[in-house]
């Protein structure tokens, strides 16, 4: 078979699916060398993928996320490649495909979520969006031949949702990545020193993510006054130093040692998994909707 697998989100920009669809293409490398795999990947993570196996050939596919190019331009790019399956690793199927795929749904967030404080755009344009949102998922959904989802509770969610057959959805655990499983001197020695660097001392929480609304991250930082200071409440001083540094609303580029001082750093995609994966530590998730999909692991 030739199996085409949208990689356009692999890399660090891609955070969570980037990651999910790097390992996945990764493995695949190793356990097939039967089947012909089409990777399509944007120039700026062109080379974040080292493919050497003959089976795996790389194609441009240049085309920004939940845009309207990635609806109209794709599906040719797609096309063109002759395959017999498509595999997209997120719900943003190209409605105009019309190709035999099948899509990894991770969960239903965005269903139950509008994040109207999420957006910096236009309140009529969001609606759009939502939207289209809401037709691209019925699409990816309804016309895929199947669909693959992280745990049961996920599967049970779509089915309830979109009224489909369970027989169409095949659930496909993630497991950790190799990262967490590292035992190296040189990488104990290379993490101690990062830990001395930001002057971080153990225990110490860790919360791997986005930070948007969806995410919970109002409750972690409630959750931690209280575990530090014993107390939900907050005096006036504070919620204006919160409320000023735009807390909760919008967390993404919020500098949040204004608000909680030397306990909060923001690190980078690569100084956490240098640094801090081969520490004792809590790793936090916080689950409201996520009830039976809460996943502790950066995994694939």
């Amino acid at each position: 078979m030739r199996i085409g697998i949208d990689a356009r989100f692999v890399g660090p920009e891609g955070t969570g699916l980037g990651k999910y669809t790097e390992k996945l293409i990764e493995n695949l490398a190793i356990l097939d060398d039967n089947n012909q795999y089409v990777i399509f990947l944007r120039r700026s993570n062109w080379d974040w993928l080292r493919l050497k196996s003959k089976n795996f050939k790389k194609v441009l596919a240049d085309i920004p996320w939940y845009s309207l190019k990635e609806q109209i331009k794709l599906p040719k790019i797609f096309s063109n490649q002759n395959l017999d399956l498509l595999h997209f690793t997120h719900f943003n199927v190209p409605v105009f495909y019309r190709g035999k795929f099948i899509v990894t749904i991770h969960d239903l967030i965005h269903h139950r979520f509008r994040q109207e404080s999420a957006t910096t755009r236009n309140l009529y344009i969001f609606k759009i969006k939502r939207f289209a949102y809401r037709h691209v998922i019925n699409h990816a959904v309804k016309d895929s031949q199947k669909i693959l989802t992280p745990s049961n509770f996920v599967k049970d969610e779509i089915v309830r949702t979109f009224r489909i057959d369970p027989a169409k959805i095949v659930v496909t655990y993630e497991a950790a990545e190799e990262e967490y499983f590292r035992t190296s001197s040189k990488f104990k020695v290379q993490s101690s020193k990062f830990l001395e660097k930001y002057n971080i001392n153990q225990p110490f929480i860790i919360y791997i993510g986005n930070a948007y609304p969806h995410k919970n991250l109002e409750r972690l930082l409630q959750a931690f006054k209280i575990l530090v200071h014993g107390s939900q409440s907050e005096d006036r001083e504070s919620r204006e130093r919160r409320e000023g540094a735009g807390l909760p609303d919008y967390f993404r580029d919020v500098e949040l040692d204004n608000v909680f001082g030397s306990s909060f750093f923001k690190l980078g995609y690569q100084d956490i998994y240098l640094g801090l994966i081969d520490h004792g530590f809590y790793s936090v998730i916080v689950c409201v909707v996520k009830r039976g999909n809460c996943r502790l692991f950066h995994g694939w």
